[in-house]
């Protein structure tokens, strides 16, 4: 779809017209804007219009909602107020979202995954972790360090005292056939690492399917499509070896592929690379 320049959007009603500011609509856009919405019955507050999405709203003494949208928000209210709380994040911003509950509601906002558990919030992200809070926490977590005020949030990062250092796995060819090749990968973990919560092993490969053996018991597999196998290690109890078969993809084969491997001698079979991609679990107490 082509842009729309200065759109102006209505809605009508039995008893007015709500009229939109006036926005720019860009190819793949989507959102919903809010009218006639109460934010405070006992007061009389109305939202009228706006051109921004609500998110969520937090239950504090003072109470805040939050909308996203990477336009002008253009806040319209039935009569002036500052005892609403309105907050205002990007479209990237609100993908990487999430309320929580400790002593109070939190926004935070971070690109690593939220895990609300008894013993307190879980932020589970690879390597140094860095998350913004509304309202800012009641201190600063254990381990973290505030580098930032503004806008009633506050940045936290997570003080990592050293860089772990992480050992590329060691591949070797173990077994060769007409129309198979076995792999045995070994594995070492990082080393002094508490948070530890996953270590993935990304296998790329080109063939037609992919098996995964421990203990000569397969426990998982994958058909080729060109993007690289990615394996939990947690999920098997983190071992040190696991055995990798390939079984070769023929240059005649009857399937559809958007980028077909590159071939030898009619075929493809072969190990490229084994990359590494590590999961921390940093706690939040409060």
């Amino acid at each position: 779809m082509a842009s729309h320049h200065n759109v102006h959007l209505t809605v009508a009603l039995p008893h007015e017209d709500i009229a939109f500011s006036k926005i720019h609509v860009r190819n793949e856009d989507y959102y919903f804007y809010p009218f006639n919405m109460v934010l405070d019955a006992n007061k009389n507050i109305v939202l009228k219009s706006a051109t921004v999405t609500p998110l969520c709203k937090l239950n504090n003494d003072q109470v805040a909602y939050v909308f996203y949208g990477d336009q002008q928000a253009n806040y319209r209210f039935n009569q002036p107020s500052e005892e609403v709380k309105l907050i205002t994040l990007s479209r990237r911003e609100a993908m990487n979202a999430w309320k929580v509950r400790l002593d109070k509601d939190y926004l935070f906002v971070t690109e690593a995954n939220v895990v609300e558990m008894n013993d307190g919030i879980h932020l589970l992200g690879e390597d140094e972790l860095m998350f913004k809070s509304y309202p800012s926490l009641q201190c600063v977590p254990k381990g973290f360090s505030m580098i930032e005020e503004g806008d009633g949030f506050s940045l936290y990062r997570k003080n990592i005292q050293s860089v772990h250092e992480i050992v590329r796995p060691a591949m070797t060819l173990i077994n060769e056939e007409e129309e198979s090749k076995q792999y045995q990968v070994d594995v070492q973990y990082v080393q002094g690492a508490e948070e530890l919560e996953d270590y993935f092993l990304i296998f790329d490969y080109d063939g037609d399917q992919a098996e995964i053996y421990l203990n000569g018991e397969k426990v998982a597999d994958h058909f080729y499509t060109g993007e690289p196998m990615e394996v939990s290690m947690r999920r098997f109890a983190f071992p040190t070896k696991v055995v990798f078969k390939i079984i070769a993809l023929d240059e005649e084969a009857k399937i559809y592929l958007e980028h077909w491997p590159k071939m030898t001698d009619g075929k493809a079979c072969k190990l490229k690379n084994v990359g590494v991609r590590i999961e921390f679990n940093h706690k939040i107490m409060l």
